[in-house]
């Protein structure tokens, strides 16, 4: 049972884990040479990553601005690095964005700037999910494992027993079977 609730944990996490690449790779992406347009359906609390999470924020400038071209401010970073497979990044900002279209630019500095909803959720829901399959059920195997060990004990005990005891052994005996020692007289003799 055990190895069933780890399995199980396992094909959680390997059926969740594309849905964290899926998010990382919805970001909106700046580099110095390639700014970015693009569209909020909804509002949204978005982060801002540096990219690589290696490079320095020093000397980096970049800016995202809505539609008719005024900026948006910043908030503090919400302190996520992610590293997965070929990308990782760290958070240097957060964005609340209404409704709309808005353009990042990278205007000094070397590293590429990403904004997306953080990966955090999806990592929390694929391990957090794996965790309490794997929990829960190796609980239950453990429960199983328990009564099992129980009930074979009791039917262990039960078939031990010494059986009742003879009335041979114990010199009890009916005196019509024998009487004044002699042995009684088998039929056909």
């Amino acid at each position: 049972m055990l190895v069933c609730a780890l399995m199980a944990a396992g094909a959680w996490l390997f059926s969740e884990l594309p849905n964290v690449s899926d998010e990382i790779d919805r970001f909106h992406r700046a580099s110095p040479q390639f700014p970015v347009e693009f569209t909020v359906e909804e509002a949204v609390d978005w982060d801002v990553f540096i990219e690589p999470s290696s490079a320095s924020r020093s000397g980096l400038r970049f800016e995202i601005v809505d539609a008719e071209g005024e900026p948006v401010r910043l908030g503090s970073d919400h302190g996520f690095t992610y590293n997965w497979f070929s990308r990782s990044g760290r958070s240097i900002a957060s964005a609340a964005l209404d409704p709309g279209t808005y353009r990042m630019t990278v205007t000094e500095g070397t590293a590429s700037v990403a904004i997306g909803d953080s990966p955090g959720a999806e990592i929390f829901r694929a391990v957090g999910g794996g965790v309490l399959i794997g929990g829960v059920l190796g609980l239950l195997g453990i429960v199983v494992m328990i009564v099992s060990a129980v009930r074979d004990t009791r039917r262990r005990n039960q078939n031990n027993e010494p059986p009742p005891p003879s009335p041979w052994s114990s010199g009890e005996w009916s005196s019509g079977e024998w009487s004044s020692g002699e042995w009684p007289e088998e039929p056909g003799r």
